[in-house]
């Protein structure tokens, strides 16, 4: 019999916050898959993570290099091994902040749906009562059991309807919900039978290619001949095809006219791969003076990509500090989550990363910078930028497409909103057609 005690495993804990001169303000904790860079260095404030005992279980130094009279921000990851149930933040022997774990935290348990049930299109996933203010949730899934998604991010209700459209049926299909406290999380995960219809994730009129449909399942070759266009109403010769994935269909016609207006058609004999067949028809206006040959080179340095890329830690079980971090091989920014719902040709609720915050010396939100995938590797980048009467900017990168530019007053179809680090943001992007609006919630990187 083997009687050594069981091993914990280590994890990484992001820990970040505002900071005065003699007090702060702690923001819920983040668990990240490895060392991050700091953000203030190192300075005369210490933060310590505590177990339930007292054990200091990681402890850092945080801050230095401020001026002016506001709140500036800090981040830290510090390595745990064990289970966390405070953190503070202190200057010499003064507590300036702290944050407890919540001991009533429990795995959600979920009421709308039994384990190895069917999940319809349409349903809602419910898990129990409301917690107490400060507890958020995070909704993943899976189709094969082992490639998660982010459905849903910060939630603060126990219930979640997710986008069919993003539904996959699969042999392990399943989703995962994470009950956060800002310092500990508890999971439950739920194993499905997914029927979901088969529809396009996002129709997109007009590229270099034609227009195109974005599915997040392989499209069957067979099926093709579903797909038609016109010009000016009347029937023309196009050229179908499919990405190397499956996934992208794209329409064009074999001999553009720049005078005329087409609509690519396609019906619901289109399968795919599973054999499910296209719910309904769907129509996609475009013109095709916008179909000039764009670079399709991503519209983005690749070397950000991988910047913002997770990083795996490494295999030290023993290290109860931060480490020291090489500057070259960590990602030189963060990026905050959010919730992005896009609504063109159809509607997506996606998860999102904000990447950049641009605020006022009086906290007034002047820029934002966001991502999110349309399908997996494809993704749409929006910045906003707000000038001071009022009117905002957004500009559209779709991948390999040309850029989109749309500009509006706020008011109801355009914001651009922060309040203690929470953002809103709304605006729409037009394509020839058809008006996409989106709206975003999340919280700015720290």
């Amino acid at each position: 019999m083997n009687n050594e005690p069981e091993t914990l495993s280590k994890r990484w804990l992001m820990v970040s916050g505002l900071i005065d001169d003699d007090s702060a303000v702690l923001l819920p904790t983040i668990s990240v898959p490895g060392p991050r860079s700091a953000l203030s260095g190192i300075g005369p404030y210490e933060l310590f993570v505590e177990d339930a005992t007292g054990h200091v279980l990681a402890r850092a130094a945080v801050g230095g290099g401020f001026s002016g009279d506001q709140l500036q921000p800090f981040a830290v990851t510090v390595p745990v091994i064990g289970e966390p149930a405070r953190v503070v933040l202190g200057l010499g022997n003064e507590t300036l902040a702290e944050s407890r774990s919540d001991s009533a935290l429990a795995a959600p348990k979920v009421s709308s749906h039994k384990p190895g049930s069917i999940f319809r299109a349409g349903d809602t996933l419910a898990w129990g009562t409301a917690h107490d203010e400060g507890i958020t949730y995070t909704v993943n899934f899976t189709a094969n059991g082992q490639d998660w998604r982010k459905l849903a991010v910060l939630l603060s209700q126990p219930s979640f309807k997710p986008d069919p459209q993003v539904l996959m049926p699969g042999p392990g299909a399943a989703f995962e919900i994470i009950a956060h406290d800002g310092l500990t999380e508890r999971a439950t995960r739920l194993p499905v039978e997914i029927d979901a219809p088969l529809m396009p994730l996002v129709p997109w009129p007009g590229d270099g290619e034609g227009a195109s449909l974005d599915f997040n399942v392989a499209i069957d070759a067979d099926t093709l001949g579903a797909a038609s266009l016109l010009a000016d109403g009347v029937p023309v010769n196009a050229v179908v095809k499919l990405s190397s994935a499956g996934r992208v269909l794209t329409i064009a016609p074999r001999s553009p006219d720049a005078t005329a207006s087409y609509t690519a058609v396609v019906d619901t004999t289109l399968q795919a791969e599973d054999g499910r067949s296209l719910e309904s028809p769907v129509t996609i206006d475009f013109q095709a003076d916008l179909l000039e040959p764009q670079d399709h080179a991503r519209s983005w340095d690749p070397a950000t990509q991988a910047a913002l890329a997770a990083r795996a830690p490494a295999d030290d079980p023993n290290e109860a500090k931060a480490p020291p971090i090489d500057e070259k091989a960590q990602p030189p920014a963060l990026f905050g989550e959010g919730q992005i719902k896009l609504e063109v040709g159809g509607g997506q609720m996606a998860p999102a990363r904000i990447l950049l915050c641009e605020q006022s010396n009086d906290g007034e939100l002047l820029g934002l910078e966001m991502d999110f995938e349309t399908t997996p590797g494809d993704w749409v980048k929006i910045a906003m930028a707000q000038s001071e009467d009022g009117q905002i900017l957004a500009t559209a990168e779709l991948g390999n497409r040309a850029a989109l530019k749309s500009e509006g007053q706020e008011g109801d179809d355009w914001q651009l909103y922060i309040s203690k680090g929470i953002v809103t943001a709304r605006g729409q992007i037009n394509v020839v057609g058809q008006t996409a609006n989106f709206a975003l919630t999340g919280r700015c990187p720290v």
